[in-house]
Protein backbone atom coordinates (compact mmCIF):
# COMPACT_ATOMS: atom_id res chain seq x y z
CA UNK A 1 0.00 0.00 0.00
CA UNK A 2 1.19 3.26 -1.01
CA UNK A 3 1.47 5.84 1.74
CA UNK A 4 3.37 8.75 0.53
CA UNK A 5 1.17 10.78 -1.72
CA UNK A 6 4.43 12.50 -3.19
CA UNK A 7 5.98 9.23 -3.99
CA UNK A 8 4.51 7.91 -7.67
CA UNK A 9 3.56 3.93 -7.72
CA UNK A 10 4.14 3.52 -11.59
CA UNK A 11 7.01 1.01 -12.33
CA UNK A 12 8.37 3.44 -15.31
CA UNK A 13 8.33 6.51 -12.79
CA UNK A 14 10.18 4.20 -10.47
CA UNK A 15 12.60 3.20 -12.75
CA UNK A 16 13.21 6.86 -14.35
CA UNK A 17 13.79 8.47 -10.88
CA UNK A 18 16.20 5.56 -9.70
CA UNK A 19 18.62 6.15 -12.73
CA UNK A 20 18.03 9.86 -12.17
CA UNK A 21 19.38 9.41 -8.74
CA UNK A 22 22.44 7.60 -9.60
CA UNK A 23 23.14 9.71 -11.70
CA UNK A 24 22.90 12.61 -9.46
CA UNK A 25 25.16 10.75 -7.27
CA UNK A 26 28.08 9.60 -9.93
CA UNK A 27 28.70 13.74 -9.75
CA UNK A 28 32.44 15.47 -9.44
CA UNK A 29 33.50 18.70 -8.17
CA UNK A 30 34.97 20.78 -11.04
CA UNK A 31 38.53 22.10 -10.97
CA UNK A 32 39.20 25.54 -9.89
CA UNK A 33 38.97 26.85 -13.43
CA UNK A 34 36.18 25.59 -14.34
CA UNK A 35 34.12 26.69 -11.14
CA UNK A 36 34.70 30.61 -12.09
CA UNK A 37 34.23 30.17 -15.12
CA UNK A 38 30.68 28.61 -15.12
CA UNK A 39 29.94 29.45 -11.43
CA UNK A 40 29.03 25.66 -10.52
CA UNK A 41 30.46 23.43 -8.43
CA UNK A 42 30.10 19.60 -9.44
CA UNK A 43 28.35 17.84 -12.47
CA UNK A 44 27.82 14.38 -13.63
CA UNK A 45 30.93 12.47 -14.77
CA UNK A 46 30.21 11.19 -18.67
CA UNK A 47 32.17 9.59 -20.96
CA UNK A 48 35.08 11.95 -22.71
CA UNK A 49 35.22 13.81 -19.50
CA UNK A 50 38.78 14.76 -18.84
CA UNK A 51 39.61 13.81 -15.17
CA UNK A 52 42.27 14.12 -12.23
CA UNK A 53 42.53 11.74 -9.31
CA UNK A 54 43.03 13.95 -5.93
CA UNK A 55 43.24 10.99 -3.46
CA UNK A 56 43.86 6.98 -3.28
CA UNK A 57 46.63 4.96 -4.73
CA UNK A 58 46.41 6.72 -8.40
CA UNK A 59 46.49 10.53 -6.67
CA UNK A 60 47.66 12.94 -9.52
CA UNK A 61 46.88 10.76 -12.82
CA UNK A 62 45.01 12.45 -15.26
CA UNK A 63 43.27 10.99 -18.37
CA UNK A 64 39.79 10.68 -20.50
CA UNK A 65 36.45 9.05 -18.86
CA UNK A 66 36.42 5.57 -20.34
CA UNK A 67 33.58 4.19 -18.94
CA UNK A 68 31.17 4.87 -16.44
CA UNK A 69 29.21 2.08 -14.32
CA UNK A 70 26.36 3.74 -12.70
CA UNK A 71 25.15 0.06 -10.61
CA UNK A 72 28.64 0.17 -8.73
CA UNK A 73 29.50 3.73 -8.84
CA UNK A 74 32.70 3.51 -10.72
CA UNK A 75 34.48 5.16 -13.40
CA UNK A 76 37.68 3.90 -15.41
CA UNK A 77 40.44 6.53 -16.83
CA UNK A 78 42.50 5.89 -19.95
CA UNK A 79 46.40 4.88 -18.70
CA UNK A 80 44.95 3.90 -15.39
CA UNK A 81 45.32 -0.12 -15.67
CA UNK A 82 46.78 -2.97 -14.47
CA UNK A 83 48.39 -6.15 -15.73
CA UNK A 84 46.69 -9.69 -15.24
CA UNK A 85 48.19 -12.92 -14.13
CA UNK A 86 47.80 -14.21 -17.92
CA UNK A 87 49.14 -11.14 -19.74
CA UNK A 88 46.17 -9.13 -20.49
CA UNK A 89 45.66 -5.51 -19.08
CA UNK A 90 42.45 -4.43 -17.72
CA UNK A 91 41.06 -0.79 -16.77
CA UNK A 92 41.19 0.07 -12.91
CA UNK A 93 38.16 1.08 -11.30
CA UNK A 94 38.04 4.35 -9.58
CA UNK A 95 35.12 3.80 -6.96
CA UNK A 96 33.52 6.79 -6.47
CA UNK A 97 33.52 10.00 -8.75
CA UNK A 98 34.26 11.89 -5.73
CA UNK A 99 37.52 11.01 -5.93
CA UNK A 100 38.54 13.09 -9.11
CA UNK A 101 37.71 16.68 -10.25
CA UNK A 102 36.37 17.21 -13.82
CA UNK A 103 38.84 18.87 -15.49
CA UNK A 104 37.48 19.55 -19.39
CA UNK A 105 33.53 19.09 -20.13
CA UNK A 106 32.33 17.94 -23.11
CA UNK A 107 30.04 20.11 -23.84
CA UNK A 108 27.00 19.83 -25.68
CA UNK A 109 23.19 20.89 -26.18
CA UNK A 110 21.84 19.09 -22.95
CA UNK A 111 25.64 19.54 -20.79
CA UNK A 112 24.58 23.74 -22.04
CA UNK A 113 21.47 23.83 -20.74
CA UNK A 114 22.20 21.99 -16.90
CA UNK A 115 25.10 24.47 -16.33
CA UNK A 116 22.84 27.37 -17.21
CA UNK A 117 19.98 26.42 -14.97
CA UNK A 118 22.90 25.32 -11.92
CA UNK A 119 24.11 28.80 -12.43
CA UNK A 120 20.75 30.74 -12.27
CA UNK A 121 19.75 28.49 -9.08
CA UNK A 122 23.15 29.20 -7.11
CA UNK A 123 22.30 32.71 -8.31
CA UNK A 124 19.11 33.39 -6.74
CA UNK A 125 19.99 31.27 -3.69
CA UNK A 126 22.81 33.66 -2.95
CA UNK A 127 20.42 36.87 -3.69
CA UNK A 128 18.08 35.11 -0.99
CA UNK A 129 20.88 34.71 1.46
CA UNK A 130 22.32 38.11 0.52
CA UNK A 131 18.81 40.16 0.94
CA UNK A 132 17.66 40.96 4.76
CA UNK A 133 14.31 39.76 5.57
CA UNK A 134 11.80 43.04 7.02
CA UNK A 135 10.76 40.87 9.57
CA UNK A 136 12.33 37.93 10.24
CA UNK A 137 10.39 34.80 11.67
CA UNK A 138 10.43 34.10 15.40
CA UNK A 139 10.82 30.53 16.25
CA UNK A 140 10.41 29.51 19.61
CA UNK A 141 11.55 26.11 20.67
CA UNK A 142 10.58 24.48 24.11
CA UNK A 143 13.98 25.76 25.89
CA UNK A 144 13.14 29.42 24.96
CA UNK A 145 9.23 29.34 25.82
CA UNK A 146 10.32 28.17 29.53
CA UNK A 147 12.90 30.85 29.75
CA UNK A 148 10.89 33.56 28.65
CA UNK A 149 8.21 32.33 31.29
CA UNK A 150 10.62 32.19 34.24
CA UNK A 151 12.08 35.80 33.16
CA UNK A 152 8.48 37.48 33.18
CA UNK A 153 7.86 35.42 36.37
CA UNK A 154 11.04 37.15 38.26
CA UNK A 155 10.08 40.03 36.77
CA UNK A 156 6.75 40.35 38.66
CA UNK A 157 6.63 42.26 41.54
CA UNK A 158 5.21 40.41 44.66
CA UNK A 159 1.55 40.84 45.35
CA UNK A 160 0.44 43.06 48.29
CA UNK A 161 -1.93 40.93 50.66
CA UNK A 162 -4.03 43.32 51.72
CA UNK A 163 -5.83 41.97 54.92
CA UNK A 164 -9.42 42.20 55.28
CA UNK A 165 -11.33 44.64 57.45
CA UNK A 166 -12.45 43.51 60.76
CA UNK A 167 -16.32 42.70 60.39
CA UNK A 168 -18.22 44.34 63.02
CA UNK A 169 -19.09 41.88 65.45
CA UNK A 170 -22.88 40.79 66.16
CA UNK A 171 -24.13 41.46 69.64
CA UNK A 172 -24.63 38.71 70.89
CA UNK A 173 -25.47 40.09 74.31
CA UNK A 174 -28.35 42.24 73.11
CA UNK A 175 -29.97 39.28 71.07
CA UNK A 176 -29.51 36.91 73.90
CA UNK A 177 -31.10 40.03 76.34
CA UNK A 178 -34.27 40.44 74.22
CA UNK A 179 -37.41 38.61 76.24
CA UNK A 180 -39.70 36.39 73.10
CA UNK A 181 -42.43 37.77 73.41
CA UNK A 182 -45.08 36.06 73.09
CA UNK A 183 -46.39 37.67 69.24
CA UNK A 184 -42.99 36.22 67.95
CA UNK A 185 -42.76 32.59 69.63
CA UNK A 186 -46.31 32.00 67.81
CA UNK A 187 -45.14 33.24 64.09
CA UNK A 188 -42.44 30.95 64.68
CA UNK A 189 -44.66 28.14 65.47
CA UNK A 190 -47.07 28.79 62.34
CA UNK A 191 -43.68 28.69 60.43
CA UNK A 192 -42.54 25.38 61.67
CA UNK A 193 -46.15 24.19 60.97
CA UNK A 194 -46.35 25.89 57.63
CA UNK A 195 -42.99 24.13 56.49
CA UNK A 196 -44.10 20.61 58.31
CA UNK A 197 -46.88 20.96 55.80
CA UNK A 198 -45.63 21.88 52.76
CA UNK A 199 -43.07 19.04 53.27
CA UNK A 200 -45.73 16.32 53.74
CA UNK A 201 -47.32 17.31 51.10
CA UNK A 202 -44.60 17.00 48.57
CA UNK A 203 -43.34 13.55 50.28
CA UNK A 204 -46.11 11.72 48.30
CA UNK A 205 -46.15 13.66 45.00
Amino acid sequence: MKLNPRISSSRRKSRKAHFTVRRVIMSAPLSGDLRSKYNVRSMPVRKDNEVQVVCGTYKGREGKVVQVYHKKCVIHIEHITREKVNGSIVNVGIHHPSKVIITKLGLDKDRKSLLDRKAKAKGRAAAIRTRAPSSPPKILCRLSINRFVMNVLRSRKPLSVVAPKPSQPLALENVAAEPMTPAKTSETLNLSKSRCSFSEKNRYK
